[in-house]
């Protein structure tokens, strides 16, 4: 009788802290008091500053420090917190970034960087995704999308992402393209002003795409034949290189996939393979005077929040270095907010409901139904992995999601029957 009672409030507090463990996993915001570097970069034309977006107490603000890490200087202070896509000015004398309203629609502001003055330059109306100087610095160019369709909900948007050109000298802005992508970023600008690259997504697979800004632009064939799916396609200041992120294959076995970073010439079409982290690389930027180049590494991927920490490439040996930001990394997100982060990690749950199963297989064994437990687990996996094909019909995302749980739940049935089969093998019902 008494160890009927143990198995009975042992199960209930597994159910407890399962629910617990899913409820937070589906309501905490994991960045709400984070600090960390978030994934945007910019390197100045001397190579001696870096600017970088981080998140202090769930705030992302742009800060800059020297190459090494140092003399920290906070660079925005807005009342969103939400700052990112960094870009220096081709002269080194401005910088450039994008801030978000509280309606989450992105503006372009400019900061000189010797008076500190900032001047916004797009409004409400049109929010911003990325955003360059022009090689002279009388251009910017932009990724855009009105407002309206921005914050619209899915498959309620008249309009999509197309590129634009502002004017600073008359403030006048063109639209260059009218494509209404559904998803366009990572915009770059050849050094003689002839075309712009920028990434994509085209029959269901993100590519690289060129804009010419004039009736001859200065694109290697090498570079138009360029193919294949990559993120974060950055061009190098002397447009010689182009550096990016691919999807490799995972020969570890679990259910994500790792990305690393690449370099294409693109007079010779060569790629070079340039790191090797088994993780998540992302934002690469160029030096502009050095064979070097900046990217963030993600330490705790596929997890959130993001564990980014900032390196730099030799594009010669290969030699990595990693840049300490110091006086912003020594800070961590505070105990219970970490806490409660821990306890929604995905493994957690996955370890609560695996050891449910194996409690409720002990019961069904006293009733002769040993394997009901895992037979019931595998059922619930078939259902989901069934959703899963029917839901891009629905929510693109939602195969991904759906398909994950669906894997995991049968790796949890997998360990409940092998502990029903250990279980029936050697102890059965009485």
């Amino acid at each position: 009788m008494k160890s009927n009672r143990v198995l009975l409030v042992s199960i209930i507090t597994i159910i407890i802290l399962l629910a617990a463990s899913i409820l937070i996993s589906v309501t905490y915001d994991s960045y709400r008091f984070y600090n960390g570097l978030a994934g945007s970069l910019a390197m100045s034309p001397d190579d001696e500053e870096i600017a970088f977006s981080y998140y202090e107490n769930g705030d992302m603000e742009m800060y800059t420090s020297n190459r090494e890490g140092n003399h920290i200087e906070q660079v925005s202070h807005s009342p969103d917190g939400d700052v990112t896509n960094p870009e220096f000015s081709p002269d080194g004398e401005e910088l450039l970034y994008l801030s978000a309203s509280s309606q989450r629609v992105s503006s372009i502001f400019i900061q000189d960087r010797g008076t500190k003055k900032t001047e916004q330059i797009t409004g409400e109306d049109i929010h911003i995704e990325d955003a360059v100087f022009s090689p002279d610095s009388e251009m910017i160019y932009y990724i855009g999308i009105a407002a309206e369709d921005w914050q619209a909900e899915d498959g309620e948007a008249a309009g999509g992402f197309d590129l634009f050109a502002y004017d600073r000298e008359s403030e006048t802005t063109k639209q260059l393209s009218k494509q209404n992508y559904y998803i366009m970023d990572n915009l770059s600008v050849d050094p003689n002003n002839s075309f712009l690259l920028y990434s994509s997504f085209e029959e269901d697979t993100e590519e690289v795409m060129s804009f010419s800004l004039n009736d001859d632009p200065d694109i290697s064939t090498e570079m138009e034949r360029f193919t294949g799916e990559v993120y974060n396609p950055t061009l190098s200041p002397d447009g010689e290189a182009l550096a990016y992120s691919v999807m490799v294959d995972n020969s570890v076995g679990n259910d994500s996939y790792e990305y690393e970073l690449f370099l294409f010439d693109t007079d010779s079409g060569n790629r070079q393979r340039l790191t090797n982290t088994n993780t998540n690389v992302e934002a690469p930027v160029f030096f502009h005077e050095d064979d070097r180049m900046l990217f963030l590494k993600d330490r705790d991927w596929p997890e959130d929040p993001v564990n980014y920490s900032l390196h730099s490439i030799n594009l010669d040996n290969r030699e990595t270095e990693r840049i300490s930001i110091n006086g912003l990394e020594e800070q961590g997100t505070p105990l219970f907010y970490a806490s409660a982060a821990a306890f929604s990690n995905r493994y957690v749950a996955i370890s609560l409901y695996s050891l449910l199963g194996i409690l409720l297989t002990i019961v069904w064994n006293y009733r002769q139904k040993t394997y009901r437990p895992a037979v019931t687990s595998f059922v619930l996996s078939s259902l989901l992995f069934l959703s899963s094909l029917f839901s891009p019909l629905f929510d693109p995302w939602g195969m991904l999601g759906l398909g994950n749980l669906a894997g995991s739940l049968a790796v949890c049935s997998l360990i409940i029957l092998a502990f029903a089969y250990i279980l029936k093998r050697f102890r059965p019902a009485p």
